[in-house]
């Protein structure tokens, strides 16, 4: 029989004290009771106990998504996640904008067919990118007429911005 030494029971002492801590750390800092819970479009989950897979919701394929609550869009084409990634339309407008070329005298007139916009919500006249004060009707058939009361002449860069609803 071999009689325990002092240094037998130093590493004795240190073996149970790493075991007491990696059980605290095991006990205390991987939170086993946690999980990952799936959001909306999202599957998978579960506590932390092993490693987990989230997985996003699959494209609608009809007028539908899959929850029911929304549409397709249309123009658009989506990758096999349901993410947008490229549209047929280079630019979404809310109205449309009419701005003339620089105008010259000292009043006019910009028909309707011209400026190509059924519903008018504002119209402008600037020099040289300033907004300025100016004589402006709108007429029953769409046309606008201008009139400065002085000479506009070439190069002033006066012009009309005609804005739609």
């Amino acid at each position: 029989m071999t009689v325990p030494t002092a240094g037998t029971k130093t590493v004795k002492s240190w073996v149970a004290k790493l075991a007491s801590n990696i059980s605290y750390i095991l006990g205390n800092f991987i939170p086993k009771a946690r999980k990952i819970q799936a959001g909306t479009g999202l599957t998978g989950g579960g506590d932390l106990s092993s490693d987990r897979t989230i997985s996003h919701q699959a494209k609608p394929t009809s007028g539908s998504d899959a929850g029911g609550t929304g549409n397709v869009v249309t123009g658009v084409t989506i990758d096999s996640l349901g993410h947008v990634v490229s549209t047929t339309k280079s630019t979404i407008s809310s109205s449309k904008v009419y701005t003339t070329n620089a105008l010259t005298g000292t009043s006019g007139t910009i028909p309707k067919a011209t400026h190509g916009i059924d519903s008018i919500g504002s119209v402008q006249a600037y020099m040289n990118n300033n907004q300025v004060i100016c004589d402006i009707t709108l007429n029953s058939d769409g046309s606008i007429t201008w009139s400065t009361g002085v000479t506009m002449a070439s190069g002033s860069n006066f012009i009309i911005k005609i804005v739609g609803k």
